[in-house]
């Protein structure tokens, strides 16, 4: 019987391993995302034109938004090879009851390495630092929210992006990753305004990134003319 300490991994970690499943998917998807497409010459300089021009990514997960957890990421083009990534993640709800709850607020930003056109098409690698408070509640035995001490972590990523339609505004984009979250939580009885019990802290290896992102492309050239 696995003990209580680990109650509040399971759960924190439980959406992601079960996405897990979707990996299958997720590599289809990307096996045909990657097939090469020859350029002609006037998509060829379409392409080159538009490695110059600044760009900005207004996105949200799809996966998450399946999951009930609202998110809203930016994403902009440092230069032709490599871009910052930004998400917020938000679930303030209680699920049916009061005693069942995932209240979740958290960030995570990422610098990201492209091999192709940053924030269009490409493959990528990413290093994040998911940030993360919490209060969850999984029965009515226990509650465990974070002490003041947010969740942090590092890992890297990998993704693929891809547009959506001829040259059109909009992408999808598949990302993994995995790294390292120090966890520290304060544990609570379950009753309503239960009383302080202990706090644990535990180290966490897994995945710290999972995503089909739905995005929105801005020029940010032509905008200002």
């Amino acid at each position: 019987m696995l003990s209580e300490s680990w109650a509040l991994f399971l759960y924190l970690c439980v959406a992601m391993n079960l996405l897990r499943h979707i990996s299958l998917l997720l590599v289809t998807l990307l096996a045909v995302a990657m097939l090469p497409v020859p350029l002609s010459a006037q998509d060829y300089e379409y392409e080159v034109e538009e490695t110059r021009v600044p760009l900005l990514n207004v996105k949200t997960n799809a996966l998450e938004v399946a999951m009930l957890v609202a998110n809203l990421g930016v994403e902009f083009r440092i230069t032709p090879r490599l871009s910052f990534d930004m998400i917020w993640h938000y679930s303030p709800y209680d699920y049916f009851v009061a005693r069942r709850k995932l209240r979740l607020d958290a960030i995570e930003p990422e610098l990201r390495f492209w091999w192709g056109e940053a924030l269009v098409r490409g493959h990528f690698v990413g290093l994040h630092v998911p940030v993360a408070g919490f209060n969850i509640q999984l029965n009515d035995k226990y509650r465990y929210q974070d002490p003041n001490h947010a969740l942090c972590g590092v890992g890297v990523s990998y993704g693929y992006a891809m547009p959506l339609g001829r040259r059109g505004n909009w992408g999808v984009e598949f990302t993994v990753g995995v790294g390292y979250m120090d966890v520290k939580y304060d544990v609570y009885s379950g009753k309503c305004n239960g009383a302080y019990l202990r706090t644990e802290r535990r180290n966490y290896f897994g995945i710290t990134r999972l995503g089909v992102d739905i995005s929105y492309r801005i020029d940010m050239k032509k905008v200002e003319r």
